[in-house]
């Protein structure tokens, strides 16, 4: 099941995400950050392919411009949330939000802000337990948005920073930087397994993925992997792995998305999983229980929390730094000192968890080539001539007083 935080503070959304990922492991978590509009005010974020897919969604009303309630908010809830199930917090009177008829009423849920640990936990059992009966019951959703006189929804509330498609040459380009990544600072050229998975979680289309005698289906599009077993997967992963040098290990061919949905449908002998969750638990088999590296600068932001309720055990450190770093981006210098209630981890262990997010495709790639670049385009230009003006004002009458001053120099 996948869930979307919206309008939440960041500190709220990690300890929200927490409580999520503890108490209902088989959910992934997406955070939206909050969004001011081009009137500087708060409202309703633009949502992603992956946000849209979500099967419910959690929204901090205060946190997107709804402090209190206004007819004109109803059909933008509405455009907004679609066909999921809803938990709504907001503060005061929730009568007017619960007779608005937002969503159809078994499917919306709401929670007086403040609340405790014990009603928020209450609310999310109400939410797991209806958002499955959304697919059967489509049609109740379908007739509250046609049968509501709402007006339009608010104006101006374009948000600012639109991100548009990538082009087939970004992906290309985001595909060198991968590969740029993983040669200058994960040393991990006698893992050849690894190199034979890259294009698994690279290809934007559908793939038929031959690794010994196991098939697997996958389409990055819909974020979806068919594995007939799992296990005999990991336990081939887990021979090659050992193995120096190796040659076609993995073998890939192209489908068609049509292709794929025509396998999907008639797949009886496998197993579904989340691409990107299926990507995470293949890698931790692969990679070395600890990642010894040179310190860098790259900062890890979470676009979501993978569904660790299908991996079996998941330390304790992996979930509170995915939770942390889904509302805020972090290097691993700060994760490894401790940020807000998660306690310092050791470096190497932290890389580990850096490299899994950037191989199963759950970190946000345009955080991660920001501060790539930033690091690397900083090296490759010496500060030269940075404090020639301070050198110089330092022999002059009047800019010489005026650093004194500064300085308290006298």
């Amino acid at each position: 099941m996948k869930i979307l935080l919206v309008g939440f503070s960041r500190q709220s959304a990690s300890v929200l995400a927490l409580l999520i990922s503890r108490s209902y492991p088989d959910c992934e978590i997406s955070v939206m950050e909050r969004t001011f509009c081009d009137n500087l005010r708060l409202c309703l974020p633009q949502l992603s392919t992956w946000d849209r897919i979500a099967d419910a969604v959690i929204i901090n009303l205060d946190g997107v411009g709804m402090m209190t309630f206004a007819p004109k908010h109803i059909t933008a809830l509405q455009n907004f949330i679609g066909t999921k199930a809803a938990l709504l917090i907001a503060r005061g009177d929730l009568a007017q939000w619960q007779s608005a008829a937002i969503l159809p009423e078994d499917f919306a849920i709401f929670l007086n802000s403040p609340y405790n640990k014990e009603a928020m936990t209450e609310a999310l059992e109400k939410l797991i337990a209806i958002a499955p009966q959304v697919a059967i019951r489509v049609n109740e959703f379908t007739k509250t948005v046609k049968e509501d006189k709402a007006p339009a929804a608010i104006q101006d509330a374009t948000p600012v920073n639109n991100k548009k498609g990538k082009t087939l040459q970004e992906v290309m380009n985001r595909d060198t930087l991968l590969h740029q990544i993983l040669k200058r600072h994960f040393d991990i050229k006698q893992l050849p397994l690894l190199f034979g998975m890259l294009d698994i979680g690279i290809y934007k289309g559908a793939l038929k993925v031959m690794a010994g005698s196991q098939t697997m289906y996958v389409s990055s599009v819909k974020n979806v992997a068919l594995v007939s077993n799992l296990q005999r997967l990991i336990d081939y992963c887990a021979v090659i792995n050992t193995f120096s040098v190796a040659t076609n290990i993995v073998a890939v061919e192209e489908m068609t998305n049509e292709e794929f949905e025509h396998i999907a449908k008639r797949a009886n002998d496998y197993s579904k999983y989340a691409l990107n969750t299926f990507l995470w638990q293949i890698y931790s088999y692969i990679l070395p229980s600890a990642i010894e590296v040179p310190d860098h600068h790259l900062l890890l932001k979470m676009r979501y929390m993978p569904n660790f309720g299908q991996m079996g055990e998941v330390p304790e450190y992996v979930r509170h730094t995915v939770a942390t770093c889904l509302v805020a981006p972090h290097s691993i210098e700060e994760l490894s000192q401790g940020v807000g209630d998660m306690q310092g981890v050791d470096k190497s262990l932290l890389n580990r968890v850096l490299l899994l997010a950037i191989l199963s495709g759950t970190a946000d790639m345009d955080i991660l080539e920001k501060s790539y670049q930033q690091q690397h385009i900083s090296k490759d230009k010496a500060p030269t001539t940075s404090n020639t003006g301070v050198q110089k004002a330092q022999k002059t009458g009047f800019f010489k007083r005026f650093l004194h001053k500064l300085t308290g120099k006298s």
